[in-house]
């Protein structure tokens, strides 16, 4: 089991973050034993190199070495571990071999992360659950502490079920209703102040699921039940479309391609797309008959394939644009995963896919790496998270979730945990790379 637990002394805010110190030094043993090697063709240094690869190229130094292994921290985990105690420098260090060489840090989070995720344009990630919330790369939490549900975050009529950004920075999240509060669509400023109007309550929401925003900043919300719908606002919170034919019946999660067409994930096992203009484009029930089961999230790489988080399946399903199936008949299904809830893309098209773990992870959530083949590049195991919730990817390569502590006695400590470096940089906010055609793509 990877980072079974946060490491102690675990700050709360203000960068707080625990270093990994024992995979630090650990890691440190490894790249020493070719530094301290006479020349570069050592067997220190042949093992590391060859090892140490980002595919199928090899390093010729030290310093590539250690970016490649930041990259693909799953990769030839038994042999680069054997190489430690070749030089033993540093100290403590790891005293069995990991199950990866993430390098994690755990910051403290005010607010239950069990909700969605998002990374903005400056690096920074937020979340939500009874609030909206948000970390900079340092951890530090700018949110005001909220007295009224007892978190700090920024107040939003409540509990948001899906987030999203805008070109804008700007933050907007759907929520639906405790018989007080109305259904409603939701925007704040990058400062986290209430944008002009905000809630928007005349849009017909009742159940929202997901939400996107397109290359012109309307906002695209799937509606589960009371309609079945999708539902367009404009940026000033204007219904401009609401939209329930092409097979829509339980809509999950919505994703925009550069196009402006907007992509479905419905749980009545299928792929809907719809044009800017709300019309179905595919057919009078969507894509089916390509292994769909429960599908709950939905991505968008630069190639226009269509990505599926495919719950009941326990797999991925890999779609093209035109509804082909680019993952064969049985999807991509990677022994770490079970029943995906979340599926981002990286700056290499490589997908990270959050579901339950397996094996000596069962019962705690995983993310698994995907290439954009389907190769499995995150181990037999996955990387290890616990909870359900979010996964981001920032600009720097930075691999962000949620994470929760259990204590039978005390109850649970949550977490955002920060995978240092571990994806491919890639452009965000996910609608900058809509109206960029940057999907997918590095900064």
């Amino acid at each position: 089991m990877a980072n079974a637990s946060p490491p102690p002394g675990v700050g709360y805010y203000g960068g707080g973050g625990a270093v990994p110190q024992t995979t630090v030094n650990t890691l440190g043993n490894i790249l020493a034993a070719c530094v301290n090697s006479p020349s570069s063709s050592a067997t220190a240094c042949i093992g590391l190199f060859s090892n140490a690869t980002n595919g199928s190229t090899q390093p010729t130094d030290t310093a590539t070495a250690a970016i490649n292994i930041a990259h693909n921290p799953a990769a030839n985990v038994t042999a680069l571990y054997g190489l430690s105690s070749a030089y033993a420098q540093f100290a403590p260090t790891l005293t069995a071999q990991p199950n990866d060489f993430t390098l994690v840090i755990y910051y403290g989070a005010g607010t239950p992360g069990s909700g969605p995720m998002v990374a903005d344009g400056s690096g920074n990630i937020w979340w939500s659950d009874t609030v909206v919330d948000e970390v900079n790369h340092e951890g530090y939490d700018p949110t005001p502490s909220n007295f009224i549900n007892g978190n700090t975050g920024y107040a939003v009529p409540y509990y948001p079920t899906a987030i999203a950004l805008d070109t804008s920075g700007d933050l907007w999240s759907v929520n639906g209703t405790n018989g007080s509060t109305a259904a409603s669509l939701n925007e704040l400023t990058p400062a986290g102040a209430t944008g002009t109007g905000s809630p928007f309550t005349a849009l017909g929401i009742t159940n929202p699921t997901g939400l996107a925003v397109d290359a012109s900043n309307n906002l695209w919300t799937t509606n589960s039940t009371t309609p079945a719908a999708v539902i367009k606002a404009t940026s000033a919170g204007a219904l401009s479309g609401t939209f329930t034919t092409g097979g829509i019946t339980s809509p999950q999660a919505i994703a925009i391609d550069p196009s402006g067409n907007a992509w479905i994930a419905d749980g009545s096992n299928a792929v809907i797309k719809l044009s800017s203009t709300g019309s179905p484009l595919s057919g009078t029930s969507g894509y089916t008959g390509i292994g769909l089961n429960s599908p709950k999230a939905i991505a968008i790489d630069h190639s226009g394939n269509v990505w599926v988080a495919n719950n009941g399946g326990n797999n991925v399903i890999v779609i093209s644009s035109t509804g082909g199936a680019v993952s064969g008949s049985t999807g991509y299904t990677p022994a770490s995963l079970s029943a995906p809830t979340a599926i981002t893309l990286d700056g290499s098209g490589n997908a990270w896919v959050k579901g339950l773990g397996v094996g000596q992870d069962a019962g705690n959530y995983t993310m698994t790496e995907l290439s954009n083949a389907g190769v499995v590049l995150s181990g037999a195991n996955g990387f290890f998270a616990t909870s359900p919730g979010g996964i981001a990817i920032d600009e720097s390569g930075d691999v962000w979730t949620n994470y929760v502590s259990v204590n039978f006695l005390f109850g649970n400590t949550w977490y955002v945990e920060e995978l240092v470096g571990a994806a491919t940089p890639v452009v965000t906010p996910l609608s900058v790379g809509v109206k960029n055609n940057t999907l997918g793509t590095r900064p």
